[in-house]
């Protein structure tokens, strides 16, 4: 990395040296580069500075009030909104609501839709909003709660009324890999596999 950095430098320095025109246009494309990053990388930040501010204060452990928001990020499965996009998500009867200001500071905007089969997944670190669109075969993770609802995922179920509950995927994928290790080991089928199947072990 850092000689990447060196030998980056050493081209700006050496194409400003050159000549300064060229040095002109190398620092404009710089400019565009990091313009067209600004976005990405600033909705990095907060995610990273939230999370960090959840762990080190340990918010998970706090009770979630009533009238709490419920935030977090979108993912890039919400459409006509930016992956990581820091807002609330409620539900307003039938329709779900996603509100958030671009940047934090400009005019609040809504994402609204209706329909479809909702799930609530126990990620990793955090619970997250499923969703099965009419006509669609799986679930796809449209919203990321903060670190801050880690522990309150019966909360998040009670306020916002999904239609199911979901394991993560991450649970599901250590299950599999067991089940596959004791096949491995026993020299037969296991339990889980033969329940799938409909066969004995």
């Amino acid at each position: 990395m850092r000689g990447l950095k060196g030998a980056f430098l050493v081209a700006f320095a050496g194409t400003a040296y050159v000549s300064p025109w060229a040095g002109l246009v190398f620092s404009l494309v710089i400019i565009v580069v990091c313009v067209l990053l600004s976005g990405w990388a600033f909705r990095w930040n907060v995610f990273g500075w939230l999370f960090v501010w959840d762990f080190l204060g340990s918010r998970f452990d706090r009770e979630v009030g009533p009238e709490e928001p419920l935030k977090g990020f979108a993912t890039g499965n919400l459409e006509g909104v930016k992956a990581r996009t820091y807002g609330e998500i409620r539900r307003d009867g039938e329709t779900w609501v996603f509100s958030y200001r671009p940047w934090l500071i400009l005019p609040r905007r809504e994402v609204r839709w209706s329909g479809g089969r909702t799930g609530l997944r126990a990620g990793l670190l955090a619970p997250a909003l499923t969703l099965r669109k009419d006509g669609q075969k799986d679930f796809v993770t449209i919203f990321s709660f903060r670190l801050r609802f880690y522990r309150h995922a019966d909360v998040l179920e009670r306020r916002l009324g999904v239609d199911e509950r979901q394991p993560s995927r991450v649970v599901q994928g250590a299950r599999q890999a067991f089940a596959w290790l004791s096949e491995q080991i026993s020299g037969g089928v296991s339990q889980e596999t033969a329940g799938r199947l409909g066969a004995k072990p």
